[in-house]
């Protein structure tokens, strides 16, 4: 059955007509196109405002890799992730902008790419009207999924809503034939862009399997057509494998990209149900709406009522390819919003489709129709604009409250030079980011480390290996809950996460290097921080002033300056934090309080080093003291290591 077969819907509009738009003619028709228009225009504003400039988790690592890639390291070799290629080209391309706010750029680009590829393509198949319909619902349910952005699947939608627009533009009546050069460029850009999404994400392609099938079963031209998509598909990859093959990277790219992937997809049916479930769920109620516009395209396509090309083939196009990109984004089993960005190009096609055909079948009362569907559409799109917010946001200093993790870059930068590479134990590639230091192993974050059927003990040991000879002068204990801590009392009451189980045994080589050669020198919750041990020893008599204390800390005073050493000093000796009290002389000098309270962590002293030996000193207030209270608290904080006192003169 060839697709274009058959007669036109009973008030099927001509192909001028349908690039023109629907709707035409006089000016109220005119004040609708508008209407559409406006309103796509204000579904993008919230879209574009989700867009969270710093980096997350998972962004974080991408934009690491990608400012790897201009530092001349290599991705999968020298920092492992198994994103695609031209992802992190794209990171790098943010990176190479601005690391705040060129994330935020690129991805504003790509959006309104996407958008005007998706616009051009409905269009060419259902009208104006209908695509901007389409497009409004596309982009609300784009800010509901995409926040906090940079993720494989929005860049993504450039690339297959830039294929669909190809796709109908070799479909449109005077399209090139076989012989002509242009019939070559558009089936070759269709390829190229198919590859392109492939190099971004492995599963991003289910859109090209149905665009060949819809070929096959029209047989106009399918031979030639799939010929060039394939060439146009398969020089991108072949010149992509040549490169990593020069690089000694191709083995390191195949595990990351094919070998992690496909371990994230062997999970269960019941888990991957789920994900259908809150897809469907989290897009209501526009996924009933598309669910029906769905099954109601496959009744009309086997019935030869859809109309003409291209409208009927782009239909076919988006009735294959919606079902296999659900299955396709549940494969991991992981119900992530940003997964179902994937399905949002195909879901697009019926919806567009429904909404033209509720205006051929209703043409008497076109105007009024359409005027209720953009109504509709509205109802739905602008609850989710918030102009008040937006006037909040960008007309008033923001008040945003600091990340953790800019507080623990800078601790890190204060302890280290340049060069020193330093380990974080857990997923938090943004301290890496933030502060300049890199990892002393490709693995920079846990998850090849410990996915079942994916790692192994040689993954394990090059990681021992590398931070072992790296010897690294800063370890952050990141505490994520999909690890085990570094602290031996932490992890006795650690459990395994399902999805990432591991034996804690298998990171005992670490745990061991980590106590010989490291003390923990103070926290930023829940950041915990590891000092490599130096090879300082403590000489007693190169401490100045009096002995005022000598308790599990030897404490020194010398003018202002408050010294605290000891020999042979353990993690708890280092870790616990400090108590510091000062009663003044006269408590007005700190209105009228009995003292003032200086606790600190080892690493907030001055002049601090740790070794097998531990120094470090805290300047005093320059108001009279009359008595000294100092000690630490045990590392849970629950009661006192040590505590004592030392009176200069009596107070007032």
């Amino acid at each position: 059955m060839r697709i274009n077969a058959g007669k036109d819907l009973r008030n099927q509009v001509s192909k001028k007509n349908r690039g023109r738009g629907i709707l035409r003619g006089p000016p109220f028709e005119l004040l609708l196109g508008l209407a559409g228009a406006l309103l796509v225009a204000l579904a993008a504003i919230p879209a574009i405002d989700a867009f969270v400039a710093a980096p997350g988790f998972d962004s974080a690592i991408y934009l690491y890799v990608g400012q790897g890639i201009l530092d001349g390291f290599i991705p999968y070799v020298d920092r492992w992730d198994n994103k695609g290629p031209l992802f992190y080209l794209i990171n790098a391309l943010a990176v190479l902008l601005d690391l705040t706010w060129g994330t935020w750029v690129v991805q504003v680009l790509f959006l309104m790419a996407a958008s005007v590829f998706a616009f051009l393509a409905l269009r060419s198949g259902f009208g104006a009207l209908p695509a901007h319909f389409a497009l409004a619902f596309f982009l609300t349910l784009f800010g509901k999924f995409a926040p906090p952005g940079n993720f494989t699947e929005q860049y993504g939608l450039f690339f297959q809503f830039g294929a669909l627009y190809l796709f109908t533009r070799s479909l449109e009546s005077g399209s090139p034939k076989p012989q002509q050069p242009s019939f070559a460029l558009l089936h070759l850009g269709i390829g190229l862009l198919g590859a392109a999404s492939f190099l971004i994400r492995p599963n991003l392609v289910v859109l090209w399997p149905a665009i060949g099938l819809v070929w096959l079963v029209s047989r106009t031209h399918a031979r030639q057509k799939l010929t060039w998509a394939v060439v146009g598909g398969a020089g991108p990859l072949l010149l992509v494998a040549a490169l990593f093959s020069t690089l000694g990277a191709l083995e390191a790219s195949f595990s990351a990209y094919f070998g992690y992937n496909f371990a994230m997809s062997t999970n269960t049916m019941q888990d991957r149900l789920g994900v259908a479930q809150a897809l469907t769920s989290a897009a209501l109620p526009i996924s009933l709406l598309v669910i029906a516009a769905w099954f109601a395209s496959v009744f009309l396509l086997a019935r030869n009522r859809v109309g003409a090309r291209p409208g009927a083939e782009l239909l076919a196009v988006g009735i294959v390819a919606l079902p296999f990109e659900i299955a396709s984004l549940s494969l991991s089993g992981f119900g992530y919003s940003h997964y179902f960005l994937a399905a949002l190009p195909a879901a697009t096609v019926p919806l567009a489709f429904a909404a033209r055909a509720v205006l051929d079948h209703t043409a008497r009362a076109r105007l009024p129709v359409a005027a209720l569907m953009l109504v509709g559409a509205a109802c739905y799109v602008l609850p989710s604009l918030s102009f008040a917010h937006l006037v909040e946001k960008y007309t008033r200093p923001p008040v945003v409250e600091e990340p953790l993790e800019a507080g623990a870059a800078r601790r890190v930068v204060s302890w280290t030079e340049s060069g020193d590479p330093i380990l974080v134990w857990g997923n938090n590639a943004s301290i890496h980011l933030r502060s300049g230091r890199n990892a002393p192993t490709r693995y920079f974050y846990h998850h090849p480390l410990v996915k079942p059927n994916y790692t192994t003990p040689a993954m394990r040991d090059e990681f021992f290996a590398d931070v072992f000879s790296a010897k690294p002068r800063l370890i952050v204990d990141s505490h994520y809950f999909e690890l085990p801590p570094l602290d031996r009392e932490e992890r006795m009451g650690w459990q395994p996460h399902r999805r990432y189980w591991h034996d804690p045994q298998d990171f005992q080589p670490l745990y061991d290097f980590v106590e010989e050669h490291y003390v923990p020198i103070g926290e930023i919750p829940p950041f915990t921080f590891y000092h490599r041990r130096s090879d300082f020893v403590l000489d007693p008599a190169a401490i100045q002033g009096k002995r005022i204390i000598r308790s599990s800390y030897t404490v020194y005073l010398h003018g202002r300056t408050l010294t605290y050493a000891k020999t042979d000093c353990t993690h708890r000796d280092a870790g616990n934090r400090f108590i510091l009290q000062v009663v003044p002389v006269d408590n007005s000098a700190i209105g009228g309080n009995s003292h003032a309270t200086l606790d600190f962590h080892f690493f907030e002293g001055t002049n601090w080093q740790t070794g097998r030996d531990c120094i470090v000193s805290r300047e005093l207030p320059d108001f009279p003291i009359a008595v000294i209270r100092t000690g630490q608290y045990n590392a849970a904080g629950t009661g006192d290591v040590w505590l004592a006192e030392y009176a200069l003169q009596a107070p007032q």
